[in-house]
């Protein structure tokens, strides 16, 4: 779930400006400040973290609650409405090319219940949290075959991978096997993934061209993967229509 970076990037901005207004008037509204800093200490630009309610497990869709760092990792909240948070990045989120981390909590802890719980109400002013990352997950191809039960390759497969983490059916694009079955992915090292594979009886060659119906279906084991590991085999059966394997990889 990345949010809309541009619109919030535009927001924090603004607010960065604003600043010195709001204190030289002495406002009321709640605000928080800090800077977001990578493992090795140095500032982490345009990212987006979030405020989540202590009693709530999932994101709340309020535009108060989450900021977008700015080009020295910078962060402010402004009008926060009275509770109690902790402050994370990519919660509920599987880890991406532009936020390839695993869910983090200020001040740098992986773990929830260890997080610093941050109280506003109307008199609140935080300034100088300091919220430190792990190291980036490592970003590395993974390469795959897809086979008929007799051992024959794939042509066209569609490749699905679900991060199983988040438990959301996910790709890498829109990967397909080649004529000997090949396919290559992008996964980060660490992370537990499931692939599968679906087969059309038409392969599409044009933008929107309907693929038709479905002939073959397929998914692995889950798979933590370790870097190293460098082929994934799918093998497909010949099957009719599937719609809940559809829906967990091709969405």
């Amino acid at each position: 779930m990345k949010r809309l970076i541009s619109h919030y990037f535009l927001l924090t901005l603004l607010a960065v400006v604003c600043v010195p207004v709001i204190f030289g008037q002495k406002s009321k509204l709640p605000m928080l400040q800090g800077t977001l800093l990578k493992s090795d200490g140095k500032p982490l630009a345009y990212t987006e973290i979030e405020l989540v309610p202590v009693d709530s497990n999932v994101v709340i869709n309020d535009t108060r609650l989450f900021g977008i760092t700015d080009q020295r990792g910078k962060f402010i909240y402004l009008d926060v409405p009275d509770g109690k948070y902790t402050l994370s990045i990519n919660f509920g989120d599987k880890p991406t090319l532009l936020s390839p981390y695993p869910t983090c909590f200020l001040p740098g802890t992986a773990i929830r219940r260890e997080a610093q719980i941050i109280e506003v109400n109307s008199s609140t002013r935080i300034a100088g949290l300091h919220f430190t990352l792990p190291p980036p997950l490592v970003r590395k191809t993974i390469s795959g075959k897809v086979t008929w039960p007799d051992g024959s390759p794939v042509r066209g497969a569609y490749i699905g991978v679900v991060d199983v983490e988040f438990d959301v059916g996910k790709s890498f694009g829109n990967a397909k096997s080649d004529t000997n079955g090949m396919f290559k992915v992008d996964g980060f090292v660490g992370q537990r993934y499931q692939f599968g594979a679906i087969v059309f009886d038409k392969i599409v060659t044009k933008p929107f061209e309907d693929p038709g119906e479905v002939i073959g279906i397929g998914e692995t084991e889950i798979i933590k993967f370790d870097g190293i590991t460098t082929a994934v085999e799918i093998k497909v059966k010949r099957s009719q229509r599937n719609q809940q394997v559809l829906d967990k990889y091709l969405g």
